[in-house]
Formats: C-alpha cells, structure tokens, sequence
C-alpha cells in the first residue's frame, strides 16, 4: 500500500479525536466517531512498559502525549474491527492472544519477585567492594589544554606542514595571550577552532599517545609546547591546567555501590525462579515433536556439487 495513502488516512483518523470531559479511570479521555475510546486505565497500562522513572518525562510533552493518544486508538480501532470480523474466534490467533497475555504475567511475576525481597543491610559488604576494587573508584588525570592542529592538505608535504606549524608556534610564542585566535584562524580541528581550541577539562587517556604525552611535559599556565607530531598532523599546545587523580571516599560511593550489589540479588534472585522452572519435571509427546520439524513445510535440499576427481600422478620416470 502507497505509504502516503497510509499516513493520509492515520492524519484523518487523528484529526477525528475529539476530547471528552475525565478526570478518573473509567471514563473517557478520547473516543472517535466510531466509537474507540481510551480511558486513563488504558494510557496507565501503556506506560506500564516504560520505567517508572522515566514516565513523567515522556508524559510532559503534549506533542507526545497526542502521538500515544492517537496510537492507542488506531490500535482500539483496528482491534474492535478486527472482533467485528469475528478474528478473534480463529483458535490460532486466540491462543496467540493468550501467550501475548502471558508474557505480559511473567513479566509482572518477575515485578512480585523483585519487590517481594528483603535486602539486607549492604553497607559492610559495600566497604569490602570498595576497599577490595578501590581503583575502580580513582578518577581518572584531567588535562586542560588549548591546541591548533595542522594537517596535510593533497597538495602539501609532511614537511610544509610541519614548517607551517614551526611558523605560527614563533607567532604565538610572540603573543601567547592570543592563542584562542591563532586557533580559530589556523586549526584544521574545526571542532575546537571555533571555540579557540579549547578542549577544557579532558581524561589524558582520551588523547592519542603522542598528544597525551606531550601535555605531561607542560606544568605552567600558558606555556606553550614544542610543535607535536601525532596521528593526526602537527600541534602547536597551550596548558591550562591540570586536576590529578583522585580516590572517591567510600561515603561518595556507597550509593552507587550498594544500589549494585542490590541489582544483582534481584537478578540472582529472578535468574535462579527461572532455573528452577527449567527444573519442573517435564512430560512429553516425542511423537508430537518430532512432527515438528516438518508441520511448517520441509527446507529444501542443497544439490551436493560433485567432488573433482583428482588428476592421476604422473608416472615415475624410468631410470
């Protein structure tokens, strides 16, 4: 079907919503001309697959709000007509309602089991974790530098940009208080040459090696390095600042330490129900199946290419 026919017909369904007076689960928040209606009991179902705390977000746009509106009652639409038509009756499509039902139990059953548990006070199991993994918790060294990156046009040599790069850094040693706008006139980095180069607070592990390496040898505020050469072209630096690692004390962690041990018991918990229903005792129709592998039509045979005969080896020269 042309998909503008689609959308057409969806954009005349939507603009046939009228609102209807509700303010309680029961009664209605938008009905059509045909008589589909949605309830907050409907739109409260729907956002029962979003995570809770992620609800008011999605419910604070009015443009969202309207999209879910009109998608719910296209699907109540299509669905009463779908009853209509008597589909419903059709033993597959039933039971493939049911199992739809079912997925929709367990994951409801796997909700209970998850706010059925008692958790234990994690604070002396969290000060283990901490004090076993404390490297874990140590921020990472944070370099604040400006730089103006040269890089090798088609027609250019490494050694034009590399000449082009010792030319300006004479320049902006001249004039260190005007690096920003030597970047913004000479850096190929288009991303920081509009911002003067600047790429503030930075983990040094994010940098290529040769970069990284060089903003160790700066210390002062405003000095400038030597042109570096890296994997990306040539750089003239400028050193702003330096914060070194740090190790988060166990009261900055604990939180976030104690809300993981408590994920992994739910999902031990959730994890060992499922294994113990694998481990329900199971009675089966082999015949049944087996039939299986055939019930829904049989693949069919790959032709077997012929293997090459080989070549019979020469005869042995006579001696």
């Amino acid at each position: 079907m042309n998909r503008k026919i689609v959308l057409t017909a969806a954009l005349a369904l939507a603009s046939a919503v009228f609102p209807l007076c509700a303010a309680e689960s029961g009664k209605p928040l938008v009905a059509n001309e045909k008589g589909a209606s949605l309830d907050l009991t409907d739109i409260d179902a729907h956002l029962a697959t979003i995570p809770e705390e992620a609800r008011a977000g999605v419910m604070n746009d009015p443009e969202r709000i309207d999209q879910i509106l009109n998608q719910l009652l296209i699907l109540r639409q299509a669905s009463n007509e779908a009853k209509a038509l008597g589909l419903d009756q059709d033993p597959i499509i039933a039971r493939e309602m049911a199992i739809a039902g079912e997925r929709v139990l367990f994951r409801y059953r796997m909700d209970k089991l998850k706010s059925d548990i008692q958790f234990p006070d994690f604070e002396q199991r969290a000060k283990e974790e901490y004090l076993a993994h404390k490297a874990d918790y140590r921020s990472p060294e944070l370099v604040d530098v400006s730089h103006i990156l040269f890089m090798q046009d088609h027609d250019e040599s490494d050694d034009d940009v590399k000449a082009q790069a010792e030319a300006i850094r004479k320049k902006v040693l001249k004039h260190p208080e005007d690096f920003a706008e030597f970047a913004k006139k000479y850096s190929k980095d288009s991303a920081s040459a509009v911002i003067g180069g600047r790429l503030n607070m930075t983990p040094v592990a994010n940098f290529v090696e040769d970069f990284a390496k060089a903003t160790q040898s700066l210390s002062k505020e405003g000095e400038i390095s030597p042109v570096v050469k890296s994997s990306w072209g040539y750089h003239i630096i400028q050193f702003h600042g330096r914060k070194e690692p740090e190790t988060k004390s166990f009261e900055e962690v604990k939180p976030a330490i104690v809300e993981r041990l408590k994920s992994e018991m739910i999902r031990q918990v959730q994890s060992d129900y499922v294994q113990n229903m694998r481990s329900l005792k199971i009675e089966a129709n082999e015949e049944g199946i087996a039939s299986l592998r055939t019930r829904y039509g049989t693949v069919p045979e790959v032709p077997t290419l012929p293997r090459a005969t080989p070549a019979p080896a020469p005869a042995p020269a006579n001696q």
